[in-house]
């Protein structure tokens, strides 16, 4: 059997399924070691495994962007995927904005697939990738998410009926969305404007992040979508982190995980 069709068997057509049947919005409860952008750094994936097995966490949460930027996107993946199908209710995986046809088309995921003689693989895998939660619940105070709040300030019923099976979410009709994929805090920002920085979708200021979690009854924001030197960054009074885990196309970051633990989020070296 060539490595396209064992992939797509054993490991595609699988977690295809199993995310299906997942909701958008995970709800689940216990110690969890959260993991943020991956981009191909097989390394930090193991790491934070590693970390998990050695015991102390009930759940293991990967933000999403598995993909993209480093060299090693298809190991990343296997190994993340084998541990959540061994593991499904304790290990769970995030879609990030470059799960995503047409950024991981320009970002180096299909190059890798091409390079290794799997370039058919490039759809079903993103047909996979589209079937995946977007958000996660922890212990019903702290919310999950690859990118930020978006437009619409939704409630948790409003992401969880988010339609799974969009590979390539559009500008207008997937704003829900896209806006949990991509958006980005600003601390001088009071509600939502434009992001200058990524030229694409929002930031998000101070009365547009307490609007939504008082909407939802939450307490903290832990989310991934940026890089950071140190491999993390508070915003607003230390309620929200954004946190980052691979080192695979920047030596300089500090590789960080978050240990999330009730309303106490702490920060840990991966």
């Amino acid at each position: 059997m060539g490595m396209a069709k064992e992939l797509e068997q054993d490991l595609i057509g699988p977690a295809g399924q199993r995310f299906r049947a997942q909701p958008s919005l995970l709800r689940f409860s216990g110690t969890t070691l959260v993991i943020g952008d991956l981009h191909g750094d097989l390394r930090a994936a193991g790491s934070a495994i590693e970390r998990f097995k050695k015991g102390g966490f009930e759940h293991l949460l990967f933000l999403g962007d598995y993909v993209d930027r480093g060299r090693q996107s298809v190991d990343v993946l296997e190994l993340l995927i084998g541990e959540h199908l061994k593991d499904p209710d304790h290990v769970h995986m995030l879609r990030g904005n470059h799960e995503t046809f047409w950024v991981n088309e320009q970002h180096g995921f299909k190059d890798e697939l091409d390079v290794r003689g799997i370039e058919g693989l490039h759809r079903p895998f993103n047909e996979m990738f589209s079937l995946m939660p977007v958000a996660a619940v922890i212990d019903n105070v702290v919310f999950a998410v690859h990118g930020g709040v978006p437009e619409g300030l939704p409630t948790f019923d409003d992401i969880k009926a988010l339609r799974k099976g969009i590979v390539e979410p559009n500008d207008t009709e997937d704003r829900l969305l896209l806006g949990l994929l991509w958006n980005d805090p600003k601390e001088s920002l009071q509600d939502f404007a434009p992001n200058a920085y990524r030229g694409y979708m929002n930031v998000f200021g101070w009365r547009a992040f307490k609007a939504f979690m008082e909407k939802n009854g939450i307490e903290r924001i832990v989310r991934g979508h940026q890089r950071w030197p140190d491999g993390y960054h508070y915003f607003f009074d230390e309620r929200l982190l954004s946190v980052f885990s691979c080192a695979s196309y920047s030596s300089n970051v500090r590789t960080k995980a978050a240990i999330v633990d009730g309303q106490n989020i702490k920060i840990a070296d991966l």
